[in-house]
């Protein structure tokens, strides 16, 4: 039995968000019923491609640090790369990381810079950490110098 005919008996209408694919599941383990990554992984994939961009980013973390699913850069990239017009600043962040790292894509620091500004610009105070740290050892933009009193 595929995951798609799995779920097709789990979901009488598509999903949402990831909000609703989190529902479903605390539906399905409040039953008593064991709950696959397969499942899981059908679920967030619906949503992602019903336009909710945190499942998309959800996803995207799964294949970036291989924890329910195969490592694999370059899908984690790419579903990176559609969400670097959101508002996601942790996005912009794992994005900013692939960048600079050249993880699934070929290393560009200026790229790897101008997202980690992004996600500071956003609120993500640990980006605002990169940024500095960037700009004080000159990574993708001109080494900032130190003026002495």
């Amino acid at each position: 039995m595929r995951t798609t005919d799995r779920v097709k008996g789990i979901l009488p209408q598509p999903l949402l968000s990831v909000s609703d694919a989190i529902t479903r599941v605390v539906m399905l383990s409040e039953r008593k019923r064991t709950i696959s990554r397969p499942v899981i992984y059908a679920l967030l994939h619906q949503a992602a491609i019903s336009g909710d961009l945190e499942s998309r980013y959800a996803l995207s973390t799964w294949f970036l640090f291989g924890r329910f699913l195969p490592r694999d850069h370059s899908k984690a990239f790419f579903l990176l790369k559609s969400l670097s017009r959101s508002r996601l600043p942790h996005a912009h962040f794992d994005l900013a990381i692939c960048y600079e790292k050249g993880e699934g894509c070929e290393k560009n620091l200026t790229k790897a810079y101008f997202h980690y500004c992004r996600s500071a610009s956003l609120g993500y105070k640990n980006a605002v950490v990169e940024v500095e740290r960037c700009r004080y050892y000159g990574i993708g933009v001109t080494k900032k110098t130190v003026l002495k009193d």
